[in-house]
């Protein structure tokens, strides 16, 4: 019953969230759709959502990647301000 809930309130938050949604069309092999399809099903949601939850958390997280490879690159070198 819990889940049910929670699954409502989500689904409910997409929707107040789908102004700001694009529609795009993308080619994917067929082995990709069913692993996809195969993941979103353990997770219990449908899986356009969950091709959108991994397309947006990946550049997330490479340009965490980025900034923590930047920040250890300039933060080893020593600024002589004299």
């Amino acid at each position: 019953m819990v889940i049910d809930v929670v699954y409502f309130m989500y689904i409910q938050c997409q929707f107040q969230h789908m102004e700001k949604l694009k529609m795009i069309s993308i080619r994917l092999y067929e082995t990709d759709t069913q692993l996809l399809k195969t993941l979103a099903g353990e997770i219990g949601i449908p899986y356009q959502t969950y091709i959108r939850k991994v397309l947006r958390k990946h550049p997330t997280k490479q340009l965490k990647l980025i900034r923590r490879r930047y920040r250890t690159k300039w933060s080893d070198r020593k600024i002589n301000l004299e």
